[in-house]
């Protein structure tokens, strides 16, 4: 009568049709006569042990005791067992390894399955239930934090960050005592703040230029320009050769709109990209002759084989622009700027004389082969016919020497 408050005198207190006895005051599929006669629970609740299963599925499906939290007594609720852990709530020791289910520990994280769920509230099935870097043991057992509260001195920073990388007290909201908390510092004096670093920008908040391009985080944050890339626009320029070097837009892959890549660009016209000049060959961009020898970078990299950043590339004491590779008898620099013959080929026009007895002892040109157009390579009419080869009719006969 105290329980149902129906009418002890009346089959059918509430003239339903359904006597007091059969009827579900609590809708869990079970009669309020079955539940108080049999399984002793409350018809008035559906969940009458309050594990958070309903007494129905207590009785039908799972047979676990309903008027039992723990039913096997291992330290587990039966919904945990059933909902979280999956082991059994029948059985005291599911994997039969000598512990009860409650004295495991499922996530490794230190603390018993038991002692997470009843003492600390953390997840036996997750091994940092606040996702703030360390694990419910390391918080519970030898840092103190609260391991349901990421932040647990409310300083801006996790407390898993303030221990493995900022060597900070995560019960302290200024651990330093210098007036300003934890989260507010810049350790790093890149004008961001630790909190924002890490919480914001993801950058690192001990490493003043985290993605090493040349430009302090804060700076990078200032023109917009990602701090963790270095190379925003993907134009394959670091940010910081672009606003420091190049004075191109870090955040457009075509700064000039002219349908090259700044990284394509040859600012210098030295004959190598502007990305080959800084990634590849560490030369100078905006100088197109790196280290002052004479000759361009491209040059040194393309013919010569010379190093771009050596004056005197083999050590003998000749600057690479005053050598004679192709001992013709004139240097680098003058065949390549001067005269515009090859500096690797003795003999640029293959007219059977050298470059440099062309210029110096017969004044013929040494980019044809045929200085005087007659018919007769320079070569020939200088060793073979002995006739001039500045001269179409050497004879002045009124044929040319060809003829």
């Amino acid at each position: 009568v105290n329980v149902l408050q129906t009418d002890p005198l009346e089959p059918d207190s509430d003239g339903d049709g359904i006597e007091d006895g059969d009827e579900d005051s609590d809708s869990d599929d079970l009669s309020d006569k079955v539940e108080i006669n049999t399984y002793h629970t409350n018809p008035k609740e559906v969940d009458s042990d309050g594990d958070g299963l309903h007494d129905s599925d207590e009785v039908n499906i799972h047979k676990t005791n309903p008027i039992e939290t723990d039913t096997d007594k291992d330290g587990l609720s039966d919904e945990i067992e059933l909902n979280v852990l999956n082991s059994d709530p029948l059985v005291q020791d599911t994997d039969k390894n000598g512990k009860h289910d409650g004295d495991e520990d499922f996530d490794s994280d230190g603390l018993t399955n038991s002692d997470e769920f009843n003492k600390h509230n953390t997840k036996p099935n997750l091994p940092d239930s606040d996702w703030d870097g360390l694990s419910d043991g390391d918080e519970v057992n030898t840092h103190k934090t609260n391991p349901l509260e990421a932040d647990t001195d409310k300083d801006k920073l996790r407390d898993g960050i303030e221990v493995t990388a900022l060597d900070s007290n995560p019960l302290v909201q200024d651990t330093d005592w210098d007036g300003t908390i934890d989260g507010n510092e810049d350790s790093d004096s890149d004008g961001l703040s630790d909190a924002d670093e890490i919480n914001i920008h993801k950058t690192n908040p001990k490493v003043k230029d985290t993605d090493e391009d040349g430009l302090s985080d804060g700076e990078e944050v200032s023109l917009t320009t990602n701090p963790s890339v270095a190379d925003t626009d993907n134009d394959l320029i670091s940010d910081g050769i672009e606003v420091k070097i190049l004075n191109s837009n870090p955040l457009k892959i075509d700064s000039d709109g002219d349908g090259t890549n700044d990284g394509d660009e040859d600012s210098d016209s030295d004959g190598l990209s502007d990305a080959n000049e800084i990634n590849i060959h560490d030369t100078d961009p905006n100088m197109p002759d790196t280290d002052g020898d004479g000759l361009r970078d491209g040059v040194e990299v393309n013919v010569l084989n010379t190093y771009p950043l050596k004056v005197d590339s083999d050590g003998d004491k000749i600057t690479d622009g005053n050598e004679d590779f192709d001992s013709d008898g004139l240097s680098n620099e003058d065949e390549l700027y001067l005269f515009g013959t090859s500096p690797v080929m003795e003999d640029t026009d293959k007219d059977g004389s050298s470059d440099g007895d062309e210029l110096n002892k017969h004044k013929t040109d040494p980019t044809t082969d045929d200085s005087d157009q007659d018919g007769l390579i320079d070569g020939a009419e200088i060793n073979i016919h002995k006739t001039n080869p500045l001269e179409i009719d050497t004879d002045k006969d009124g044929l040319s020497d060809g003829i």
